[in-house]
């Protein structure tokens, strides 16, 4: 019997944590929320992405805070609640993208207690960009 050792790799479900809740957050507009206690390492959500020319990006000023550079040519925007995990330099998630089936997978970093922020990292230059791109006319 023949097998095909990549088909191991696909998945057939993706996985979602109900221990997430979105509301309003104090560092900006929405976000992602511990319900439950969460623990280190573990999988928060696992969706499918968009894959977009990062010159289709940076000609959309509303779509670069909310994008993730996949390589030199391609920037992708996550489903799910990818675009509403907010900044912090001491984030307590993080992500990897899983080509094969072209889906992003967040991760706790740190235990997390229940409501507390659930945050990335942007990096300096992104959290710029996004500060920038997101400024508010209160006028």
């Amino acid at each position: 019997m023949e097998t095909n050792s990549s088909r191991s790799l696909y998945k057939y479900q993706l996985i979602y944590s109900e221990k997430l809740v979105v509301r309003r957050s104090d560092i900006h507009r929405w976000g992602v929320f511990a319900r439950q206690r969460i623990k280190k390492y573990e999988i928060l959500e696992e969706f499918p992405y968009f894959l977009i020319p990062t010159e289709e990006i940076n000609q959309c000023n509303s779509c670069i805070p909310y994008s993730y550079v996949l390589d030199d040519k391609f920037s992708i925007i996550g489903m799910g609640f990818c675009g509403l995990y907010n900044h912090n330099s001491e984030s307590n998630v993080n992500f990897e993208i899983d080509k094969v089936n072209e889906v992003m997978r967040h991760y706790a970093t740190k235990d997390i207690n229940v409501g507390e922020e659930l945050t990335l990292d942007y990096g300096e230059e992104n959290t710029k960009n996004f500060a920038n791109k997101t400024k508010i006319n209160k006028e």
